[in-house]
């Protein structure tokens, strides 16, 4: 794959720092945010009113209200944020039309942009950057938007570790890719209906079985375990026998924390309550579980009701798992049906099995929720942040097929499965 490489560096003193690599080639330009509390405000008020409308929508069951005009507006007020420097912003544009271009002629010819948070920058973090839309010359009816619409266009983002400062001076390793192409998914699925005395929401088993279905028809060489309402000493346990490439939850969270099952022979299991008590896990349990098991990602999936306590906690989750050294996380900023996760998922993974890195795979995901009625008017595309500390693959080639997987067998008899994504 030929990508041209643009990262953008948030620093906490809302300066920014431009990288542009292509080959050989590489600039650099500093420029600042603009942290004009205007657009900061509206940013925040158009994120909560799409967050609130899609929770309303959910126990209703209607479409949400909002529309393609609500969404671009909020991605332009981002874009406008990120590329407030006019230089950074003209040099970004160039790039994306310059790629644009050759990728009609070149297949493999990709842009993507890097935006990287230094790890104290949590507030900018948080903000729903898969909106980002690109206005060539200020004009919202041609602008695009940068996570999903435009094959040939990516979008990752990245935290600047103190790990990665470390290996900068010398200390400090990253794990190397995994040689082998077995792929080892552990799905686990948390299903409380009561912690701490407080009602919780049921999880849709549709959801796992959905997701489940999906990954056993990726292909022959993907072993997928699942485990039902583990305890930590059990997940755990898991972890180590099985040792994953991926780890899939499903489950509930609130921020800081996610839930498990109380073991009988914890402190806390009350002998005289039901067989089956949960606990809130926090975010330095969740880290210690990972401290001798790394996998290269791990899928954090709120229930279907999309309750805005699990949200924030996958959120801030999948920055915790990060400073565990898990290499990429996957995690949901808004609240999903059950179609959308397993579209969702099936895609990205389908793309993971190809070889092809979880950027990559990610942009195959939501491209399939982009293009579902109302084609990008409905903020599911956006509903996936994927934060990843290295692009390399999980696997280091192609899987081989499943025998149930009609296209995977029409492209395999026609010359085999290309390691790509989606085309333009």
């Amino acid at each position: 794959m030929r990508y041209l490489d643009c990262s953008i560096t948030i620093r906490t003193n809302a300066e920014v720092v431009y990288t542009e690599t292509d080959g050989s080639n590489s600039k650099t330009i500093l420029g600042r945010l603009a942290l004009d509390p205007i657009i900061e405000r509206t940013i925040q008020r158009l994120n909560y009113w799409i967050r609130e409308d899609i929770v309303r929508a959910s126990s209703l069951r209607k479409t949400p209200i909002c529309e393609s005009d609500d969404l671009k507006l909020l991605g332009t007020h981002l874009y406008r944020m990120l590329f407030a420097d006019a230089n950074i912003r003209t040099s970004f544009e160039d790039a994306v039309q310059r790629v644009s271009r050759e990728a009609r002629t070149v297949s493999d010819r990709k842009l993507r942009l890097n935006v990287i948070f230094e790890d104290t920058s949590d507030r900018l973090a948080t903000l729903p950057w898969e909106f980002l839309f690109v206005t060539p010359n200020g004009d919202m009816d041609s602008g695009v938007f940068l996570a999903g619409e435009r094959t040939e266009l990516l979008l990752s983002r990245r935290l600047v570790l103190r790990r990665d400062r470390d290996e900068s001076e010398g200390r400090g390793r990253r794990s190397a890719a995994p040689a082998d192409n077995q792929l080892t998914v552990l799905l686990v699925e948390c299903n409380p209906d009561y912690i701490d005395g407080v009602k919780l929401d049921n999880v849709n088993t549709d959801e796992f079985a959905r997701v489940r279905k999906a990954l056993e028809t990726i292909g022959k060489q993907v072993n997928v375990v699942a485990i039902a309402d583990p305890s930590f000493d059990e997940l755990r346990a898991k972890l180590r026998e099985t040792q994953p490439r991926i780890v899939h939850y499903i489950g509930h969270g609130k921020p800081g924390h996610i839930a498990l099952r109380k073991a009988r022979e914890d402190d806390d299991f009350d002998p005289q309550g039901n067989a089956l008590q949960y606990r809130w896990l926090d975010s330095n349990s969740v880290k210690a579980m990972f401290s001798d098991v790394k996998p290269r990602l791990v899928f954090l999936n709120a229930c279907s009701t999309g309750a805005s306590e699990s949200i924030e906690s996958f959120k801030s989750l999948a920055r915790d798992l990060l400073y565990a050294d898990v290499g990429g996380v996957v995690a949901m900023q808004y609240g999903i049906t059950n179609g959308d996760a397993a579209m969702f998922a099936k895609a990205f993974y389908k793309e993971i099995a190809r070889g092809v890195p979880i950027d990559e795979a990610a942009k195959a995901g939501r491209q399939e929720l982009g293009l579902r009625v109302p084609p990008w008017a409905h903020p599911r595309f956006a509903t996936p942040v994927v934060y990843v500390q290295d692009n390399e693959p999980i696997v280091t080639g192609a899987l081989p097929p499943a025998a149930s997987d009609p296209e995977a067998q029409r492209q395999r008899s026609s010359g085999g499965i290309a390691a790509g994504g989606l085309t333009a």
